[in-house]
Order: structure tokens, then C-alpha cells, then sequence
């Protein structure tokens, strides 16, 4: 009569196989330091605050850039894409992003164009940041209500990768 193997009784290299990956996967989750989750960040009474939040840095599909900034997000989990707005200075030192080049279209009769871009953004040393990477964030904040949901964005003053 063959045996199977119990999975409860393992060798002690398949052991430590399954305790290293198990280590591993737990380290891929961010903690957040206390009242720098997002939920503990965007609150209406927090509006106008300096305001400390970290997470994982997002590009989503689009991303708004204006004159002097880029909009990104922040989230609680990398699988998530939305979370809470960031904007980032443009520029070309530590804690900005590069500005996007000019629109490859260049029609006047549209007033926005889809692109692929790769945006560069650099964090307060210099470090590139890439979609995924766990960021903290310090500036100031902007709230509002929108269908009973509070909305809210940080205009960066620093940008730090964790």
C-alpha cells in the first residue's frame, strides 16, 4: 500500500521553502505608520493641513499634468489603482517629474490627446520611483464632498520612497 505524504509532514528543506515564501509574501505589505494610512489622511477636518501619508505609488491610465504639476495616486494595496490624488511638481531635480514632452499629434481641433508615456519621477534624493514602490508623501491637503464621499488630493512638498 503506497503512502501520500501529509503536507503537514514535510522534510526539513521543504520546510524552510515554505517558510521563506511565506516570509517573503509578508513582506511585500505595506504598513502604513499611525494616522498615515489614507483613510486617517483624507478627512474633511484635515482640509487646508500639512498631512504625512504613505503607500504605493500609482500611474494610472491617465495621468492630468499641468503647468507646474502631475497628478498621480496613492494606495492602500498595490492591486488597487485609485486612492488618493498626489500631485507632483514638475521639474528636474530630487522629488519632481520630468515634464512630459509635447504631444506627437499636435491637432488643434483636439483638445486632449491618449499617449503612452514613461513618466520619470525621482523622489526627495533623486531615486527614480516606479508604479509599485512604497512612497510617503508630506503637503498639503484638499477636500470635498462628492456624492457623499470625501475627495481628496495632496499638492506634494516631498516625496520620499520607503
Amino acid at each position: 500500500m503506497s503512502r501520500t505524504p501529509s503536507p503537514l509532514r514535510m522534510g526539513p528543506l521543504r520546510s524552510a521553502v515554505v517558510l521563506a515564501a511565506a516570509w517573503a509574501a509578508a513582506g511585500c505589505t505595506h504598513h502604513p505608520a499611525p494616522g498615515q494610512r489614507i483613510d486617517d489622511v483624507c478627512r474633511m477636518e484635515n482640509k487646508g493641513q500639512r498631512v504625512v501619508a504613505s503607500g504605493y505609488f500609482q500611474a494610472p491610465i491617465l495621468i492630468g499634468c499641468e503647468t507646474k504639476n502631475c497628478t498621480f495616486q496613492l494606495t492602500s494595496s498595490r492591486k488597487e489603482q485609485y486612492g488618493l490624488s498626489i500631485r507632483i511638481p514638475l521639474g528636474s531635480g530630487p522629488g519632481t517629474m520630468t515634464p512630459l514632452p509635447p504631444s506627437k499629434g499636435g491637432s488643434p481641433v483636439v483638445s486632449f490627446q491618449v499617449e503612452r508615456v514613461d513618466p520619470q519621477v525621482r523622489d526627495a534624493t533623486g531615486s527614480r520611483v516606479s508604479a509599485g514602490d512604497v512612497v510617503k508623501v508630506e503637503g498639503t491637503l484638499e477636500a470635498y464632498e462628492s456624492s457623499g464621499k470625501v475627495r481628496c488630493t495632496v499638492d506634494v512638498a516631498r516625496f520620499e520612497s520607503l
